[in-house]
């Protein structure tokens, strides 16, 4: 059984483990109560001048590629307007192209779809010298 009432000891990014903003506790009812997880930093954290400066990590690049798109998609349509269209709130969709969080997977499916346009950039790993591991 895993001990939900402490929180591994060690670093990341040089912040203490214990630190209380490094980590947040979610209930998971799969663990028996809730579970430490690590707060990261928004990708305009990450990044001055979001979204006009280029990153050179390749998440905060896709990140910050699919805020673009998702800009040039949502031309001449409120935030409202598009929460309509997408089934996705509008505060999330601000948060999305300011920066401010991480899009999970259904959310960009649900814009995508909701858009009838592809947001996900291409190219990332080939910008950043990586092989493409899609397959």
């Amino acid at each position: 059984m895993v001990d939900t009432n402490s929180v591994a000891e060690g670093t990341d990014n040089g912040r203490d483990a214990s630190d209380a903003r490094f980590h947040r506790t979610e209930p998971n009812p799969a663990y028996g109560g809730p579970v430490a997880r690590p707060v990261r930093s928004s990708p305009a954290e990450l990044v001055p001048g979001w979204p006009d400066t280029p990153s050179t990590e390749p998440d905060v690049e896709t990140a910050r590629r699919l805020a673009l798109n998702l800009r040039a998609a949502l031309t001449g349509m409120s935030l409202r307007d598009a929460k309509q269209a997408t089934g996705v709130d509008h505060t999330t969709i601000a948060d999305v192209l300011n920066g401010a969080t991480w899009p999970d997977l259904r959310t960009i499916a649900r814009l995508e779809a909701g858009l009838s346009t592809n947001l996900w950039p291409t190219g990332i790993a080939a910008d950043h010298g990586q092989a493409d591991e899609s397959g």
